[in-house]
């Protein structure tokens, strides 16, 4: 039901929050007065909600929605366009402050339906008229598919990762001082159209877990850095967490996730192998000293026979995780030339719009 046109939208408060939004219950109603405003004017809003807090205690939502059928192909490809233009900004600059040279939507940037947010957003706020600011950059947009491709061949998991993300970021939940009536933290629209999804748990061994997590961490730091490509180097929260901590990736889908998981489980399962080879040894050269002088039992006939097969075993499924490994290294290169490729494309729409500003000065 999230269909091919999915945003996310970030609504936030002017720096002077406490004036706008005294407290939680404020905060819910102005939720909710956007979410029937969308719904006069477009129709079901369909997605799920998130509520944080920034450092400085300013509360805002994230919504990640399907893009309403009645706005057009034009507006939806501006605010694609300023999506692409804010991630090689961010490349260049760091997200903030990528975030902070990214021109505000509306116009060539989402047209009518960009501009209908800053207004409905500013107006539930009251800061219409007030604050001319936050009429202008108090709602953001990100477009999820930057290609028509990807929407029809991108798995929709993002959703899924999302709530995640969102449920377990307890850094963001903590409300400042005086602040109270929060209430649920996030949630969806659409249940009565039929937007059910469903999340699932899976409880793994702990040594399979942990293994699980230093392998979703490295996937982390590997994006971190693709992300603060070009812009000054500087600590992150990521790099301060501790084995254990738990991690959530975005971008992975299903098949990527069950393949993580099968390698995870797999190395657990050479290391415990790795150390009963290395007692087998010991217990082989015993049992063969044994054999020489009194004869081997049948008992102990078979358990050579089974160890011997079940080394076997974890020879082919050695071999086979090294071919799978090889195969997971072609996939990244392929995805780093398309990641390349799609930055190349991006410079040249900078350049280009450089170059009309120019030509209308």
């Amino acid at each position: 039901m999230l269909g091919d046109r999915l945003v996310m939208l970030t609504l936030t408060y002017p720096g002077d929050w406490e004036r706008w939004v005294p407290d939680g219950r404020v905060w819910e109603r102005h939720r909710r007065a956007f979410a029937a405003r969308w719904e006069r004017r477009w129709g079901p809003l369909i997605g799920f909600w998130a509520k944080e807090f920034q450092k400085s205690g300013r509360p805002h939502l994230h919504l990640y929605v399907a893009v309403p059928d009645a706005v057009s192909d034009e507006d939806y490809d501006g605010l694609r366009e300023r999506t692409k233009l804010r991630s090689r900004l961010e490349r260049q600059y760091g997200r903030y402050e990528g975030r902070a040279k990214c021109p505000a939507i509306g116009g060539q940037y989402g047209g009518e339906f960009a501009m209908w947010l800053r207004t409905a957003w500013s107006e539930v706020v009251k800061t219409q008229g007030v604050v001319s600011a936050h009429h202008a950059r108090g709602v953001d947009v990100a477009v999820s598919f930057w290609t028509d491709e990807q929407a029809r061949t991108k798995d929709r998991v993002e959703v899924a990762a999302y709530l995640g993300a969102e449920s377990a970021k307890w850094s963001q939940k903590a409300p400042p001082e005086g602040f109270t009536g929060v209430g649920q933290y996030y949630g969806r629209w659409g249940k009565a159209h039929g937007f059910n999804p469903v999340a699932e748990r899976v409880a793994l061994d702990e040594a399979v877990a942990l293994e699980v997590e230093a392998r979703l961490a490295r996937w982390v730091r590997l994006k971190l850095l693709a992300w603060r490509r070009g812009a000054p180097e500087r600590a992150i929260g990521f790099d301060a967490r501790r084995e254990g901590d738990g991690v959530t990736a975005f971008g992975l889908g299903p098949e990527a996730a069950a393949r993580i998981l099968r390698y995870s489980e797999a190395a657990v399962l050479r290391r415990t192998a790795s150390g009963r080879q290395a007692r087998r040894a010991d217990s082989r050269e015993a049992a063969g000293a044994r054999r020489f002088g009194a004869g081997m039992s049948y008992e102990e006939e078979m358990e050579a026979e089974y160890q011997a097969m079940e080394d076997h075993l974890v020879e082919e499924y050695e071999a086979r995780l090294t071919a799978e490994d090889a195969q997971l290294e072609a996939m990244i290169e392929e995805h780093e030339a398309r990641e390349a490729a799609e930055e190349a494309w991006i410079d040249a729409l900078i350049a280009e719009q450089e170059r009309r500003v120019a030509w209308g000065a």
